[in-house]
């Protein structure tokens, strides 16, 4: 819990402003994304690998979430 006080203390002094790429786990991410002033972000099963999620805060307003899938497609393309 320190870590993510720290990083996102970081994030929202020294980059204001800026994007930012962050990676974690299943485990943290959502912390991240609360602690980023998203209240009650969606958990994220450990078995998933195909989420990402955007934070923006705009200068005025509420912080807002988008949350997106991707996805590795393979196919036999010969």
């Amino acid at each position: 819990a320190a870590d993510i006080t720290q990083l996102t203390g970081r994030i929202l002094t020294d980059f204001a402003g800026k994007s930012v790429l962050v990676a974690g786990h299943s485990n943290t991410v959502p912390d991240i994304i609360e602690a980023l002033g998203i209240p009650s972000p969606p958990p994220i099963p450990e078995n998933e690998f195909d989420n990402m999620f955007m934070v923006h805060r705009p200068r005025f307003g509420p912080a807002r979430l988008t949350h997106l899938k991707y996805a590795l497609h393979l196919c036999d393309c010969n």
